[in-house]
């Protein structure tokens, strides 16, 4: 079985005054379920430990919205396998928290939850403890995406369609304030936005697009053109497909991978890969 992990970084600072703990010393000694399990969406969220281990969790998605079906071989008939009241099926992703260096390494799963969620989860867990609430997950762009930008200094277009934009995404994106101050987060579907500079124009620098980057799970199109001179056309990146990501291909027992190995391939991933991404992060 293929795996493949995101690299992300986290951004969010803890507020002081408002909670003692370390976000490492918090999550320490793991989560109840009576404090940890919490609704998104129609689905339930857990971030449950493992034991002994510091810097891996499972992020769990709690959900009953299909059952499973099942058919006899001889008799021909199916049925749906039936759940008790506070029985779910669960849908994991594995990751690994750097606390130190605030990098989140975090397994793909076609069934699971995406970063978009566990963003939505740890605000939730944290209300009000993070500094303006707030905290997301950037992604980090390969090397070979970051020598495409870092060859270039100006943008001379953008074109991205953004998926649920918090209010302060579209002020960071430029629109103006009092207009989507009356808007309502929740009302948010989709953003589609198109930019071109004037010819021999730049709309501003790769750095601060760079700063504008939100959580790739977010984002249906990300493209941008770029250029050393505001006199050249510049040169079109299609950022998707610039993000830092790893596959490893581990042993599998009835489709299913071992708790054990699953351990071993996340901590070789961060151990082979955690110079390379802090070097990319900064």
């Amino acid at each position: 079985m293929d795996i493949k992990f995101y690299f992300y970084k986290v951004v969010g600072d803890i507020d002081k005054n408002l909670f003692g703990y370390s976000l490492e010393k918090y999550f320490s000694n793991g989560l109840s379920l009576q404090d940890g399990l919490i609704a998104i969406n129609e689905n339930k969220g857990f971030l449950d430990s493992v034991n002994g281990e510091k810097n891996i969790f499972i992020f769990q998605k709690f959900r009953k919205d299909f059952n499973p079906i099942i058919k006899d071989e001889v008799t021909g008939k199916t049925r749906e396998i039936k759940l008790n009241e506070t029985e779910y099926i669960i849908e994991q992703n594995y990751l690994f928290w750097d606390f130190e260096n605030n990098i989140i390494i975090y397994q793909k799963t076609a069934g699971g939850f995406n970063t978009t969620a566990f963003e939505t989860y740890i605000k939730e867990l944290l209300k009000e403890k993070f500094k303006d609430d707030f905290f997301t997950l950037k992604p980090i762009i390969s090397h070979n995406g970051y020598e495409k930008i870092i060859n270039s200094n100006i943008i001379k277009a953008y074109d991205i369609a953004l998926a649920s934009p918090s209010i302060k995404v579209l002020q960071e994106l430029g629109l103006d304030d009092k207009g989507i101050l009356k808007i309502d987060d929740d009302n948010l579907g989709k953003v589609e936005i198109k930019i071109t500079a004037k010819k021999g124009r730049g709309l501003f620098g790769v750095d601060t697009f760079k700063s504008l980057l939100g959580n790739k799970e977010n984002y249906s199109k990300m493209r941008i053109k770029t250029s050393n001179s505001y006199l050249k056309s510049g040169v079109l990146i299609d950022l998707l497909d610039e993000f830092y990501t790893v596959s490893r291909s581990v042993r599998e027992n009835k489709k299913r991978v071992a708790p054990e190995d699953m351990l071993v391939v996340i901590k070789d991933v961060y151990e082979k890969h955690i110079q390379e991404i802090m070097d990319l992060s900064r």
